[in-house]
């Protein structure tokens, strides 16, 4: 995944109003949302990468307020398609979600998978 398609997320989520970090967390209060990603190993014969964008939304608040906020998350990749200031070309859709179980009885967490393709420019 190229720093302009990461970019690329983290601005969409920031215009959504998302609480977003790549890899970690600093200030981890309210409902916030890590990213990271998986690479597939090669290049296809068209240039084109892909990649598995992983969100992991956590919060001790409510169930409805996270849902929420996947809902957010899922209209604002919904049909995303871009040219990068690179050159490079960017389609990301939304995959699926998961409920994932924590040890702690407060904390509710999210996980939304999103397919991210990369046509590069070089």
């Amino acid at each position: 995944m190229t720093v302009g398609a990461l970019a690329y997320i983290s601005e969409v989520l920031e215009k959504a109003g998302i609480r977003y970090s790549f890899v970690r967390f600093d200030k981890a209060e309210g409902i916030y949302w890590i990213g990271e990603y998986y690479e597939s190993e090669s290049e296809n014969e068209d240039g084109m990468t892909e990649s598995d964008f992983i969100l992991t939304g956590t919060t001790e608040g409510s169930w409805l307020d996270l849902e929420r906020e996947k809902e957010t998350i899922i209209r604002s990749f919904r049909n995303s398609t871009a040219i990068l200031p690179d050159g490079n070309g960017l389609a990301i859709e939304y995959e699926n979600a998961l409920v994932i179980p924590t040890d702690t009885e407060s904390i509710k967490r999210i996980e939304i998978h999103l397919s991210v393709k990369e046509w590069r420019n070089n």
